[in-house]
């Protein structure tokens, strides 16, 4: 047996070793995909092949591993109080599913659970399905649904980023790093370019007359290399994730609109959707005339609540075409909300 060490020093190690910032996380992913579909057709059985996955040992962004080493802090606090405060990976490995249990016993959200056994199943290279924990539903996030007691200090704290966050639907890491020279004004559209989650470049086209404007006045009066927003204006918890919500429904209300108004711009639409998907060399697996339709809970739950659960599919995509690429993450984060 390999000799017991401080296991949140082990555990931290092993995280920190897999940093890969910078990196295209989708790029890898291809690769994953691609050389399971080579095994797959010369006959390798599924299990076998399942086993190749080209991130497993990488954390593409910042942010995830800030939240992982969170993650595995706490867990190797637990094991401390637990007997286990010097103890092999092997031996901390083994009480991974007590550790769950005791997260969901302690009244833990779905979704905080799921958080915790990511992280671990990081560090210990195990999969989540090799864990009983809770399943996780839309209907149960609370996130940016309600007034927050707190929600009048951070509109007068962070008022003009989270009104200019309603136009540009960034996540707050990326209002903070946003400089004026991510920004280029073509006259009859600007394009906004930005870094997003796991070093992914994002690329947003704004139309819309009014939203010109405003990106306009916001660039007013400053230089190529300076940052969009005052750093003051993030010093708080302000709800931006709210805003690009916001944002998203107002481009997909916009798009819908306009297919309405003409009938030629749902092929003009798709032809753009075509396209870009070829330009990034990725594979459009949607049908482009189907709707999305949200289904168990979510559906449920959004019939209470007297909201829409069926979404055009075409507008949804467009507005994916931003960062995500899928409709399922647009509709269940931001739109059907």
């Amino acid at each position: 047996m390999a000799r017991a060490q401080n296991i949140k020093f082990q555990m931290k190690s092993a995280l920190n070793q897999m940093a890969y910032y910078g990196h295209s996380k989708h790029d890898d992913q291809v690769r994953t995909y691609q050389d399971r579909q080579q095994l797959k057709a010369q006959g390798v059985p599924r299990e076998e092949y399942m086993r190749i996955d080209h991130t497993a040992d990488k954390v593409f962004s910042y942010g995830t591993m800030k939240t992982y080493q969170a993650e595995i802090s706490r867990y190797a606090d637990w094991l401390s109080e637990n007997g286990y405060k010097k103890c092999t990976m092997e031996q901390a490995r083994d009480q991974i599913q007590t550790y769950l249990d005791y997260q969901r016993d302690r009244g833990l959200s779905a979704y905080s659970v799921h958080t915790t056994c990511a992280a671990l199943c990081k560090v210990f290279q195990t999969k989540m399905q090799d864990y009983d924990i809770p399943e996780r539903r839309l209907a149960d996030i609370t996130r940016s649904r309600g007034d927050r007691q707190h929600d009048k200090y951070n509109e007068d704290r962070a008022g003009e980023a989270l009104e200019a966050n309603r136009t540009l639907g960034l996540r707050r890491s990326e209002l903070q790093r946003l400089r004026v020279s991510n920004f280029e004004d073509r006259g009859n559209e600007i394009e906004m370019n930005t870094i997003g989650k796991g070093g992914k470049h994002n690329t947003t086209v704004f139309r819309d007359p009014e939203e010109i404007e405003k990106i306009r006045d916001m660039l007013d009066g400053k230089e190529p290399t300076d940052y969009v927003f005052d750093r003051e204006l993030f010093k708080n918890d302000a709800d931006f994730h709210q805003t690009r919500a916001e944002a998203f429904q107002s481009r997909y209300n916009r798009i819908v609109e306009d297919m309405e108004n003409r009938p030629e711009a749902r092929a003009e639409y798709q032809q753009i959707i075509r396209d870009t998907f070829a330009a990034k060399d990725k594979e459009l697996r949607e049908n482009l005339d189907h709707p999305y339709y949200c289904r168990g809970s979510h559906r449920q739950h959004l019939i209470e609540q007297g909201l829409p659960y069926a979404f055009d599919r075409t507008a949804v995509m467009m507005v994916s075409l931003e960062s995500h690429f899928r409709s399922g993450v647009l509709v269940q984060n931001y739109l059907a909300k």
